[in-house]
């Protein structure tokens, strides 16, 4: 029999929808706007609700700021200044803006927005792309390959996989989970500074 000259599908996960994920995802689908005879399908999975922002950048109080420069803020690889022109375009600022650290419920704001435009160009381009809200709780070689189980006991099959899950908790050595008082993941923080009292 001979072989078929058409290029076989490529299946690629992106594990994680914050904001790694979010910027590998544009990475990808830009690469496959100059690229169109490339046979890419691009499956990205999430488990929370909100996709973009994950969880250092979700809706929060305004006082939690990013802890570097808002002009070094980008997923955009070839425009560095795409988050400060965006929040200059939404504000609309005639002149740069001058605070350096800015509100990480705003870069969270960025994301969500990035990941829409993003999401709507594949479909004009007819890139598949698929969204999933589930949690990939195992990976198995397989091969060459990759067999992904969901937290719903579903299996899927990818060429390649790339795991976005940002931050994990923090490592409590003094084994003081669940003990009163002591908070491992203080986002989000509107909910964990209720609980502490003011003059504390």
């Amino acid at each position: 029999m001979e072989k078929s000259n058409f290029p076989v599908c490529t299946k690629i996960a992106i594990i994680g929808g914050g904001a790694s994920g979010v910027a590998l995802l544009k990475k990808l689908i830009d690469s496959l706007i100059d690229n169109m005879d490339s046979k890419i399908e691009i499956s990205i999975f999430e488990k929370n609700d909100s996709l973009g922002p994950g969880l250092a950048y979700q809706d929060d109080v305004l006082t939690s700021l990013i802890n570097r420069d808002a002009k070094l803020m980008s997923i955009d690889s070839d425009n560095p200044r795409d988050f400060i022109e965006w929040v200059s375009n939404i504000l609309h600022l005639n002149e740069e803006i001058k605070t350096t650290f800015l509100p990480r419920a705003l870069f969270g704001m960025y994301l969500q927005e990035s990941l829409r435009g993003i999401v709507q160009i594949a479909k004009r381009k007819g890139i598949k792309l698929h969204i999933s809200k589930n949690e990939i709780i195992e990976i198995t070689k397989i091969k060459q390959q990759y067999m992904l189980k969901t937290r719903d006991r579903e299996f899927m099959i990818f060429d390649q996989v790339a795991i976005c899950i940002g931050n994990t908790l923090s490592q409590d050595p003094f084994q003081l989970r669940g003990q009163n008082h002591y908070i491992q993941n203080p986002y989000p923080l509107r909910e964990k500074l209720e609980n502490i009292p003011t003059n504390s």
